[in-house]
């Protein structure tokens, strides 16, 4: 006898969650209650109870819950995030935990260049090829529009969407969203997340997923650049502290001057770099590296009251940044530097006193920023500091030789 206990058959139904399907398709979830019909010899001949339709509450329950995943996904996703503090690393664990999060294929994050005011894609995932180093104007493409609103965007249809951007038509983009990363208020950045080769829309549960997870990534992003930049200022004042070392280890000026160019290397890319010092009002080349002619350069001299950038360098008594000095009717160009664009002027300070300048050229505008003239201000105080040593160092040795070559006289005369 395979049938169930007979008790089972008297008990009454309670509360039973059981799934129909009705005659158009539809499943609906039905909750049973009820209570066993017997005969006068306790055979079960029915049952007699109520079924009430809870599908839609069942949705909302399996919502929450989805939701609730969702959110601990997200915090899990956030916290691997946030633990680490190398750039690179962030950037790249956002994109791809981005789109596990989101359950599409491809994704990508632009960061806002401060300089030129655009967007340079930094980390790109999941395409057919890698797009690192596209760039993108304010309004163009998805991210360009999210950058220029500050508000997420989603198309469901890219290939055929009238703002899409040329570079991405090897690819076959169906839906792709665009959030902003924000610090502040401030768009610092994009995070682009897209389906490809299949249909897929994005509601506004997944545009409210995305927003929360890119906060987050925005948090990450910011804490890898503040630990990034507090690195490099730990190795640059490690750097400066040997190259001060340096300098100090030689008193001969023309020793002082080549190793000023040559130390100079170290915290900063240039091309060319001239040494001036002044004197009865003139600015005389008395060290330099990088120039086509180098005779040309060499012990040239300039007004100091007729050069402009070296009179705003003294009266502020900190370095200037030229982004493009060709395009700037201050720099004069002379001895043959036309080719010179990005530029720096940094003023060399002994005792309080100007007695000079550094100047770094870069053949490529943009190239030097404020950051960048602090790191050569910093380093030009050491060079100011080694050259003043080295002028006393010269002075006192030839009041020595003065002092030695009249007593000398004086013996002869004496004798």
């Amino acid at each position: 006898d395979l049938q169930p206990p007979y008790g089972l058959f008297q008990m009454p139904i309670v509360d039973l969650e059981n799934r129909n399907l009705t005659k158009d398709g539809r499943e609906v979830v039905l909750l049973t209650n009820g209570v066993p019909i017997l005969d006068s010899e306790g055979k079960l001949l029915g049952y007699r109870g109520v079924n009430k339709n809870i599908t839609e509450r069942k949705l909302a329950e399996e919502e929450i819950k989805r939701r609730g995943e969702e959110l601990e996904a997200l915090r899990e996703i956030s916290l691997a995030v946030t633990a680490q503090l190398e750039l690179d690393e962030v950037l790249q664990s956002v994109v791809e935990r981005g789109c596990r999060l989101l359950d599409v294929r491809a994704g990508d994050v632009y960061l806002v260049d401060e300089e030129r005011g655009d967007l340079e894609l930094v980390v790109s995932y999941g395409y057919t090829k890698d797009y690192t180093g596209t760039r993108l104007a304010p309004g163009e493409g998805i991210a360009g529009k999210v950058l220029q609103s500050g508000a997420p965007l989603a198309v469901d249809d890219y290939c055929h969407w009238e703002g899409r951007a040329p570079d991405w038509g090897a690819e076959s983009l169906t839906a792709v969203l665009g959030v902003p990363l924000k610090r502040g208020g401030q768009v610092v950045g994009v995070l682009d997340f897209a389906e490809m080769a299949q249909a897929r829309s994005f509601d506004e549960h997944d545009v409210w997923l995305a927003t929360l997870f890119a906060n987050q990534a925005a948090v990450a992003i910011e804490n890898a650049r503040l630990f990034e930049a507090e690195q490099r200022r730990l190795q640059m004042t490690s750097t400066l502290q040997e190259v001060a070392r340096i300098l100090s280890s030689t008193l001969d000026l023309e020793s002082v001057l080549d190793t000023i160019l040559e130390q100079l290397g170290r915290v900063v890319d240039y091309d060319s770099a001239a040494i001036f010092l002044l004197s009865d009002g003139l600015l005389k080349v008395v060290a330099g590296r990088g120039f086509p002619d180098m005779e040309q350069i060499m012990g040239m001299t300039l007004s100091a009251e007729e050069n402009s950038l070296f009179r705003q360098i003294c009266r502020e008594k900190r370095p200037l940044v030229l982004a493009d000095a060709q395009k700037d009717e201050r720099f004069l160009g002379a001895g043959g530097t036309g080719y010179v664009r990005g530029w720096i002027g940094a003023p060399l300070i002994a005792q309080g006193e100007i007695i000079g300048s550094l100047t770094v050229d870069s053949r490529q505008p943009n190239a030097y920023d404020e950051e960048i003239a602090q790191t050569v201000f910093l380093f030009a105080s050491q060079a100011a500091m080694a050259l003043e040593n080295a002028r006393l160092y010269e002075e006192a040795r030839r009041r020595l030789q003065e002092i030695t070559t009249l007593y000398e006289a004086s013996r002869a005369c004496l004798s």
